[in-house]
């Protein structure tokens, strides 16, 4: 889960520096601004789906104690 919000992290950064800058070799302003989105959403909504998916897995699996 911290391996994702740290790679959103990056992705907003970056996303950021191409929006901003240039960045890279990029001058297109909507690439920084949908790389920044997704880096967003990979820090706020990836982990919260995930954690619901796990619970809902550990839920549907049989008991082996």
């Amino acid at each position: 889960m911290s391996m994702i919000r740290i790679a959103g992290m990056v992705l907003v950064v970056l996303g950021m520096q191409i929006w901003t800058k240039g960045a890279f070799g990029f001058q297109d302003e909507w690439i920084g601004k949908s790389l920044s989105v997704v880096g967003v959403a990979c820090m706020l909504l990836v982990p919260s789906l995930l954690r619901k998916r796990w619970r809902e897995t550990d839920e549907r699996a049989p008991d082996s104690r």
